[in-house]
């Protein structure tokens, strides 16, 4: 019998299998961003995210990007006074597996 990998073709971009997802679930640094990511209702910027989590610029951008590639994190720009800025939230699918897998605040960086 041939097991094959799942993928979630309709939720991720780069299709990205479920193997992945849990990998990708698997860093404190991320499991953190979507802490404070899912505890809140609206979009958080980029320089919000920085200053609760108190990580590095680049170490931000760099999980921001994973957990966008694979479909947990949406990211858009914002336009405010005479500036561009970017704003995460978290995708359904990443806030059902935080319910599911009870990731919340007590699992975030402070």
């Amino acid at each position: 019998m041939e097991i094959k990998r799942s993928t979630i073709e309709d939720t991720f971009d780069k299709r990205a299998t479920v193997e992945d997802v849990f990998h990708i679930l698997g860093n404190r640094n991320r499991i953190a961003i979507l802490a404070a990511l899912g505890t809140n209702h609206s979009a958080q910027s980029f320089s919000d995210l920085k200053e609760r989590l108190r990580l590095n610029p680049n170490t931000l951008a760099f999980h921001l990007d994973t957990l966008e590639g694979a479909g947990l994190v949406v990211h858009a720009m914002a336009h405010g006074e005479n500036r561009r800025y970017s704003k995460y939230s978290a995708t359904p699918l990443a806030k059902s597996l935080m319910i599911k897998y009870d990731i919340g605040l007590e699992n975030a960086r402070r």
